[in-house]
């Protein structure tokens, strides 16, 4: 009796199974075949034994490597889809106008107190230079002017010494003021459509720029570090406490979006329910013809048929 079943199944019942099954999937909405506190704890696990291992550093490596050695022609634009691009440009170019005390926190660094005081103390002394008086070159005063400079051209010097201090210690006095005006003007309302070109003018400039120069900028970071860095960043968030629940909430998202629908729609609207007719199909009937010729399958069925 076990050698007939056997056969019928290998002749065809098997095949004629799985069809069953498949189609009994098929049919079945997204909720009814995930788990979702099953599938969130398993893709957090699996996330952080990866994250735990020496892959993330392997694999940074190697995509870092590739880039270096592939490096596409062209610009950065060409690389990236208009329908990903633009949406993006649209958003950045939205006139907004931004919360006052965010950007004072924001130009409060001394990268840019530094450029700002260097600018208004460089303006300021080409000015005082500007105002110096001057001889004409025809002017009988010359000679006098050369002996003026001999004789009081160290007191000079430490004229223009003490005047170069006096606009250091002014641009000091006033740096706090010109920050905040800095901030002011670029939370002014009606400075928010300047801005928002200026945006996407950054960000346009960026998908102009060639490959090729992205690609030397690049070189100048330390791969090393790169990879330091992006596998610590990996493993820092696979670490957080609260992922499991992000992961849950993104799940149970998606399969709330799927609705009641059946898995057999939702594969034909993303155009694999062919492939999953055939291959999918092929592959479990495979599987399944090498387990029912396994001494375990036969066992288990010898002992059913016994029982009938």
């Amino acid at each position: 009796m076990t050698d007939q079943v056997l056969q019928r199944l290998h002749d065809g019942a098997l095949a004629e199974l799985v069809d069953l099954a498949s189609d009994h999937v098929l049919d079945q909405p997204v909720y009814a075949l995930v788990d979702v506190d099953w599938l969130s704890a398993r893709i957090v696990q699996g996330l952080e034994t990866w994250s735990q291992s020496d892959q993330p550093e392997a694999w940074f490596r190697d995509r870092i490597e590739q880039l270096r050695e592939h490096s596409p022609d062209g610009h950065l634009g060409e690389h990236i889809p208009s329908d990903v691009s633009e949406p993006i440009l649209d958003l950045i170019e939205r006139p907004f106008v931004p919360d006052r005390a965010i950007i004072g926190r924001l130009l409060g660094h001394r990268a840019v107190e530094s450029l700002v005081r260097e600018m208004l103390i460089g303006t300021l002394q080409s000015f005082a230079q500007r105002l110096k008086p001057s001889v004409p070159s025809g002017s009988r005063l010359r000679s006098l002017k050369r002996v003026g400079d001999g004789v009081l051209g160290g007191l000079g010097q430490v004229l223009e010494g003490q005047a170069e201090s006096r606009v250091r210690d002014f641009v000091d006095t006033v740096m706090a003021q010109v920050m905040g005006q800095i901030a002011d003007y670029i939370c002014n309302p009606s400075n928010a459509e300047a801005f928002g070109r200026f945006r996407g003018h950054l960000i346009r400039q960026v998908l102009e720029t060639p490959m090729a120069d992205i690609e030397k900028e690049m070189d100048k970071l330390n791969p090393d570090d790169l990879v330091k860095t992006a596998t610590a960043i990996t493993r820092s968030l696979t670490a957080r406490d609260d992922l499991q629940d992000e992961v849950r909430a993104i799940t149970q998202s998606l399969i709330d979006e799927a609705g009641d629908a059946p898995l057999r729609a939702h594969l034909a609207d993303a155009g694999v329910a062919e492939d999953w007719h055939t291959e999918v199909r092929q592959v479990i009937t495979m599987s399944a013809a090498g387990f029912i010729q396994t001494d375990a399958f036969r066992g288990w069925l010898e002992g059913l048929l016994a029982e009938a």
